[in-house]
């Protein structure tokens, strides 16, 4: 997990799979510090909150830190709530 991409979430979503609202899954990643590069396991969780909607909850490197994250039917983050969102291209 790199800090400053919403995308290792999505990697870790993709992964779990849909979650119902009120389903949580565990998991734990391998979180990279920058700029040192430090790699420190952490352990990050996920509840399902409404159709393509979860909360993300970090319970190791960045202990309490929680957001809520819009996803897209490939369960790919499209909305960071407070940090990343998903800019139109307008292809």
């Amino acid at each position: 997990d790199v800090s400053i991409t919403p995308f290792c979430n999505s990697l870790a979503l993709r992964r779990i799979g849909p979650l119902a609202p009120g389903a949580g899954a565990e998991i734990t990643a391998l979180y990279v510090e920058l700029p040192q590069l430090t790699l420190v396991p952490s352990r990050q969780r996920y509840e399902g909150i409404g159709p393509r909607e979860v909360e993300y909850l970090d319970l190791g490197a960045a202990a309490g830190f929680r957001a809520r994250l819009a996803l897209d039917s490939e369960h790919f983050i499209v909305r960071y709530a407070g940090l990343f969102e998903l800019v139109d291209a307008g292809d």
